[in-house]
């Protein structure tokens, strides 16, 4: 069946009014052996947030014109969501479910779009290619979020815009980068890695996508619009099936199951690091600078492999954090233990720290 994008805003549009929310939400409990509240609301958010980004894709393969109005259509039917629901009178039971949507799943969706819409931007003018992996592009985009200005929302969401695009290319996330960003980016991380889960799910598309010459030339042939089967968006809600923010697959690595290690164990300690391991310690280390929830014993297991491998790289960022902390932290001592085991390796570090 041919679909055009403006047929995908319609579906959008249906379950965007208060009836429309009413009704995906119970459709979504019907379909759970048991019912669970965040899940239900997490499901209705990813498939809303599928249907946004499809919606957009499906602009996008006919032209930036179509793209940007898609993009101003469907946030004037979230943002209108939101306004109706704040309006709307309901029964005690269903302002329930309003109330932790809008603060919970819904007010994650909200602040995901901006980054969606510079994904697809991205993608439709092939800039992710210019960019970096994706661990440097999460590195920047933590720099971005402890600077200080007016631009720092813009310039996050067009970093995320461009990691979007590169994990629809096919990309892979890094596991670690949800469990140490800060909130904010996590954040949409979680949205964009549930995206792609959804996307391979989802038949027409063929996760993952190639450039939009590529995927345009493919659409030419079958002689329509991107195709697309609305009912698949519907037994997202109707059946079940699925993936929510609430249960992120990830593929793993030998890297990603090295610093999951951290959280629990020292396995690794006889092992040799190579410099991949060090640069992600010093992102990993950097992330403490913008978020200070991150697990401290995490933390101190990392510096422990730091102190142990004699890795005086990551003087620069240790004296950072020790400058942000207060004495009586216990990642205080670890940090200043760390340096002093350095001794003269990390004097260069503590130069450019004293003329900053």
């Amino acid at each position: 069946m041919h679909r055009d994008y403006r047929e995908l805003l319609e579906e959008i549009k249906e379950i965007t009014t208060v009836d429309g929310f009413v009704s995906a939400c119970l459709e979504i409990k019907e379909s759970m052996f048991f019912y669970e509240r965040d899940l239900m609301l997490a499901a209705y958010s990813a498939s809303l947030e599928l249907l946004m980004v499809v919606a957009l894709l499906s602009a996008a393969l006919k032209g930036k014109r179509e793209l940007l109005k898609a993009q101003t259509e469907v946030e004037r039917m979230v943002e209108g969501l939101f306004t109706e629901l704040e309006k709307f009178q309901f029964p005690l039971d269903i302002q329930y479910v309003v109330d932790h949507f809008a603060q919970g799943a819904g007010l994650q969706t909200r602040l995901r779009m901006p980054a969606y819409a510079a994904m697809m931007r991205c993608y439709a003018s092939n800039a992710e290619s210019a960019e970096g992996d994706l661990d440097s592009i999460v590195q920047k985009a933590h720099k971005v979020l402890g600077a200080v200005g007016p631009d720092v929302e813009a310039d996050l969401n067009s970093l995320l815009g461009r990691l979007g695009a590169k994990m629809l290319r096919g990309a892979r996330l890094r596991s670690i980068w949800l469990k140490v960003s800060p909130p904010r980016i996590q954040m949409v991380l979680l949205g964009l890695q549930t995206l792609m889960n959804n996307f391979r799910v989802t038949p027409y598309y063929n996760y993952p996508l190639e450039d939009i010459a590529v995927e345009r030339q493919k659409r030419r042939k079958v002689k329509g619009n991107v195709v697309s089967d609305l009912g698949v968006f519907r037994n997202f809600r109707q059946g079940g099936s699925g993936h929510t923010d609430l249960n992120t697959a990830l593929s793993k690595d030998e890297y990603d199951h090295f610093f999951e290690s951290l959280f629990s164990s020292f396995e690794h300690l006889d092992v040799e690091p190579d410099q991949h391991v060090v640069d992600l310690i010093i992102m990993i280390l950097e992330a403490r600078l913008v978020n200070e929830d991150l697990n401290a014993g995490f933390l101190m297991r990392l510096l422990v492999y730091c102190n142990r491998w004699g890795l005086s790289e990551v003087s620069d960022t240790v004296l950072e954090i020790l400058a942000e902390l207060d004495f009586e932290d216990p990642l205080f001592y670890e940090c200043w233990t760390l340096l002093q085991s350095f001794a003269g390796k990390a004097l260069p570090a503590m130069r450019r720290f004293a003329r900053a």
